[in-house]
């Protein structure tokens, strides 16, 4: 008998067998030869309770991925491809025919007294049974049948101990339909399972250190150690029992293929689930996430309706106060207000009453602004905007003495520009009432209104009509998608339907987090869409598992069981994922990058939460019904279990059967398209990322084009701690300040001075440079200030010697210093990415190596991708491709930054979803270059189709006006779609071909590290 058995090991010497033939001894031997085909057909006929398919040794649990109702075939190393039996009457017919699998004749004809015939041994051995000890109809007793220790290696034990009179955990067995009702009790008492050779035991912990397996202990200790889970199910009857022997139902061995389990990976002993009963898989799953995972499968399974209720609840409560947060965001937030610059704008508010204009009007007449009628117009028009409650201060060519910067080249525009008190609600709100007066023709001129108020104004209309045309757009796309993926009606909304709770959840979310910090409006687009795609890559993830079960034969609670038990944790540790890398923007000063923070982790971790509970309890309900609508006949794949050559398995192994050319080849491709990236250059957003119909747009484009100087732009120095008005040194330092390569003119209370000269005395206008013991100098750039001029200019002006402390802000400065700002806190930000990336990978695989791969070929994607952008975008390749927008030579610097955390987290997502695969196959199996084909084969093709849904949420931002917008749209769409083709379809596998077993490697103490806290599946 095999090692594992419950039946003492007995060896049989010449001397046994020749003292078995006479007398009684002979009807024994009879019962032992029938009796061990009796052991055999039990370990034929119980395939579906086996852990794995003709293994040899150890125990031989249930398989959860096999039910023999699910007409699914069993192989071992007897009956390869023969079916399980589907009711009483086939194991009949199997017992009476050897050829399907039943009772040798031989066995038969010895245990009804045949004589066999021949001579030798053979002959001696099969003695006729004496008359009246014939055997009941059907199979023979069950008594193993004596045979060399050599023969008897190689078995496994049964899951339940074998049963006989004199048991001291049974009774006289009872095959039910199958044959046999009442037997004689053998000689024979078992041998506990628990005991074993010293040598052996030894041995087998040693193999499965080396296998990096978790058995239970077989040694000596308390008898909780001793015995596996399946044996210790039910030793509480014990305390409700009293004292008594502790007994468990074991299923007769024909109540097991006539009824089979409901539930497949249920243990032998509990087929037929009474009340209360754990489910299966819950046994082995008592540590750690396992229970909390089959806990909420059992919760929203008895729970569904009320899982589902309050799902309809946070529904109508989520539209209704978070539909109108889109008018509570802000749309700056690219400034760090602990900066030089920022802290210019604050003083230059305080002390002087100006900055930059949030207010400018562009006034036009074919008689010429210098004509006098159209002079007084001017005038009067620049007073009645002075006198505008909310006004600050109001300036134009007429009141500045006819300033040439504030006309046109051609003299038939001039500007008149105005600053608006108050925090960024109260601008808002006054310019909304001036543009309500002024637009299009007051004093008898025309006029057309632009400025800082009417962009952001702008950029917040946009935002809001953008969000609602990407939902419209890409709702009914992804549909039409999900119907070829899950190839039913139903199945396919199921995943919208998560997503649309998800949404609004996030929007809730956001609606709270303007009561406690400023929210960009921009994030409300991103994290919606993040929360859009993340809810449908769950989702179809989920889906796909529990239809598995479902077709294996599983029951609606125990396939939502397993997948949430399984699936459901990868879907947990994704949010995580994601959830880590977008945490690292917390570590910029920005609140436009730390709100896609705020508003992106709460979306990352409510995606996750519907998907784990309402769509558990949508199955629940749903049951078979998920498969209404069927519009396309569904394919069977071809290697569903990963053990077959499918696409994705073929392209594993020729990336296998050449790594160095195949890396080589692709690596050079990434290379190449990321070498635009060494070009990029940075700036701040301004009016021209607005869509061409945007006035606030056109109004700046015609200033650009029409008005030489850039006085929008100008920058400002502040000299502080100064004598007071009408210093000495104030002239010679704007002198100096006139010479600097790029400025234009440089105004002062010293008066107007251009290329080291005074071109303007003071006038009474010149007063309002100073305050105090303050003063500041306008600096006109004679170029475009958002640009790398403006910041060399920038530095120009700080590394020029001063008389007194100076401070520089303006346009030029901010870009600047939110440059300066995010370089200083990168490394950090890398530091938390990479940290958080590294550990999770860490936990799942127990490698050092793949963690450090999935670094380096994710940042190879990532500059492929960025390579991509600066050719698109900063080199305007593709414009009108992607529709129209206005080439800058530069992308906005929140871009790369955003692009880089939201994608990373993306492609880890996926990184973890793979290499979980790949080490359950080369735990199971021990050959890594079989482990990473089979990896690849079962989660290539969802992947690819999480990756695709994704892209094509992302793709839809292809819809908005703003230019940084469909920056990061396309930037997200092909780096989910680079890293789920290129870099998990070739780089991974020519990598592991390449390492080997070192992909496994780690130290010693990382590896014990690992054995504590791993995350992989027990």
């Amino acid at each position: 008998m095999g090692r594992g058995s419950g039946l003492r090991r007995r060896r049989h010497g010449p001397g046994q067998q020749a003292r078995r033939l006479a007398g009684e001894e002979r009807l024994a031997a009879a019962r032992d030869a029938a009796d061990g085909h009796q052991h055999r057909l039990r370990h034929r006929l119980l395939p579906a309770h086996r852990g794995r398919p003709g293994a040899g040794r150890g125990h031989r649990l249930p398989d959860p991925d096999r039910d023999p109702a699910a007409g699914g075939e069993r192989r071992d190393h007897r009956h390869r491809g023969r079916p399980l039996a589907d009711h009483p009457g086939q194991l009949r017919q199997a017992a009476a025919d050897p050829g399907r699998g039943g009772v040798p004749e031989a066995v038969r004809r010895a245990a009804a007294g045949v004589p066999r015939g021949g001579r030798g041994r053979s002959a001696r051995r099969d003695p006729p049974l004496p008359p009246g000890r014939q055997p009941p109809p059907g199979l023979p007793s069950p008594h193993p049948v004596p045979r060399p220790a050599d023969q008897r290696r190689g078995r496994g034990r049964l899951v339940q101990p074998d049963l006989r009179a004199g048991h001291v955990l049974g009774h006289p067995a009872r095959l039910g339909p199958v044959g046999v009702s009442a037997l004689p009790a053998g000689p024979r008492r078992p041998r506990p399972a628990f005991l074993r050779p010293p040598a052996r035991r030894g041995g087998r912990r040693l193999a499965d250190l080396h296998r990096g397996r978790s058995r239970p202990a077989r040694c000596d200790g308390p008898l909780s150690a001793r015995l596996p889970p399946q044996q210790m199910v039910r030793r509480a009857d014990r305390r409700r029992l009293g004292d008594g022997p502790v007994r468990r139902r074991a299923v007769q061995l024909g109540d097991v293929h006539a009824h089979p389990p409901p539930f497949p990976g249920r243990t032998v002993h509990a087929a037929a689930r009474p009340a209360g009963q754990p489910l299966a898989g819950e046994a082995a799953a008592r540590e750690g996430l396992a229970q909390l995972f089959v806990s909420l499968a059992r919760f929203t399974c008895r729970r569904s309706k009320l899982v589902l209720y309050l799902s309809g609840v946070l529904l109508v409560v989520a539209g209704a106060l978070g539909g109108g947060v889109i008018k509570e965001l802000s749309a700056g937030g690219f400034v760090d207000n602990s900066t030089e610059s920022a802290k210019t704008a604050q003083v230059m508010d305080d002390r002087f009453r100006a900055g930059a204009p949030d207010l400018v009007l562009l006034i036009s007449d074919e008689r010429g602004v210098d004509s006098p009628a159209v002079a007084a117009a001017g005038a009067r028009l620049t007073e009645r905007v002075a006198d505008e409650p909310g006004v600050e201060q109001a300036a134009s060519y007429w009141s500045l003495g006819k300033a040439a910067p504030l006309r046109a080249e051609d003299g038939r525009q001039a500007l008149l520009m105005a600053r608006i008190s108050g925090d960024e609600d109260q601008v808002q709100n006054t310019f909304k009432r001036l543009e309500s007066h002024y637009e299009h023709r007051a004093e008898g001129l025309d006029i057309r209104v632009g400025g800082n108020a009417l962009a952001d104004k702008e950029m917040s209309e946009t935002t809001e009509k953008d969000l609602i045309k990407i939902e419209a757009v890409t709702f009914p796309v992804l549909l039409v998608v999900m119907l070829f993926v899950f190839r039913s009606v139903v199945a396919a909304l199921v995943p919208l339907m998560v997503s649309g709770l998800t949404i609004l959840s996030v929007l809730l979310v956001i609606r709270v987090l303007t009561l406690f910090t400023e929210v960009s409006a921009l994030a409300s687009n991103v994290t919606t869409g993040l929360g859009l795609g993340l809810a449908i890559d769950y989702s179809l993830i989920l889906i796909k598992r529990y239809r598995e079960e479902r077709g294996r034969g599983a029951e609606t609670d125990q396939a939502i069981a397993t997948t949430l038990r399984t699936a459901g944790r990868t879907v947990l540790f994704s949010a995580v994922t994601v959830t880590l890398a977008l945490g690292a923007l917390l570590v910029f000063p920005f609140y436009f990058l730390r709100s896609f923070a705020y508003a992106g982790i709460p979306t990352a971790l409510l995606a996750a939460f519907v998907s784990l509970t309402f769509l558990p309890a949508l199955l629940k309900v749903l049951d078979h019904r998920i498969e209404k609508g069927r519009v396309l006949r569904r394919r069977t794949p071809k290697a569903e279990d990963g053990s077959g050559e499918g696409f994705w398995h073929r392209l594993a192994t020729g990336v296998m059967r050449f790594p160095l050319p195949v890396a080589g080849a692709v690596t050079a491709l990434l290379l190449l398209l990321g070498a635009p990236f060494l070009d990029l250059r940075l700036s701040l957003p301004d009016e021209r990322v607005l869509p061409a119909e945007s006035q606030a747009r056109q109004v700046g484009s015609d200033i650009r084009d029409d008005f030489r100087a850039q006085e929008t732009q100008a920058l400002n120095v502040v000299l502080d701690r100064t004598p007071g008005p009408g210093d000495r040194n104030v002239a010679p330092y704007a002198e100096r300040l006139s010479k600097l390569g790029d400025v234009s003119r440089v105004d002062s209370e010293a008066g107007t001075f251009a290329d080291g000269r005074l071109v303007q005395r003071p006038t009474d206008l010149s007063k309002r440079f100073g305050s105090g013991h303050s003063t500041y100098l306008s600096v006109v750039p004679s170029h475009q200030s958002l640009s790398e001029e403006g910041r060399a200019l920038v530095q120009d002006i700080r590394d020029l010697r001063a008389p007194y402390p100076v401070q520089v802000g303006g346009p030029a400065a901010e870009l600047t210093d939110s440059i300066d700002s995010m370089n200083a806190r990168l490394p950090l930000a890398l530091a938390v990415i990479a940290a958080s990336s590294f550990t999770v990978l860490f936990l799942f695989t127990g490698s050092l190596l793949l963690p450090l791969k999935a670094l380096i070929l994710n940042c190879l994607s990532l500059s492929a991708t960025l390579g991509v952008l600066v050719w698109g975008f900063q080199d305007g390749h593709l414009e009108g491709i992607v529709g129209d927008f206005v080439v800058t030579d530069s992308i906005t610097w929140t871009v790369p930054v955003l692009l880089f955390c939201i994608a990373f987290g993306l492609s880890m997502d996926y990184e973890v979803f793979l290499l979980s695969r790949i080490k359950e196959e080369y735990d199971r199996t021990g050959d890594n270059v079989a482990s990473v084909a089979r990896g690849l084969e079962r989660t290539g093709s969802m992947i690819t189709a999480a990756a695709v849904l994704i892209a094509i949420v992302f793709l839809g931002f292809l819809i908005s006006g703003i230019v940084y917008l469909k920056a990061i749209g396309i930037g997200l769409a092909i780096a989910v779609l680079m890293d789920a083709t290129l870099v998990r379809g070739t780089l991974v596998p020519a990598f592991m071909r390449l390492v080997g077993k070192g992909n496994w490697w780690a130290p010693k103490p990382l590896r014990a590290l690992h054995a504590k806290v791993g995350l992989r599946e027990k």
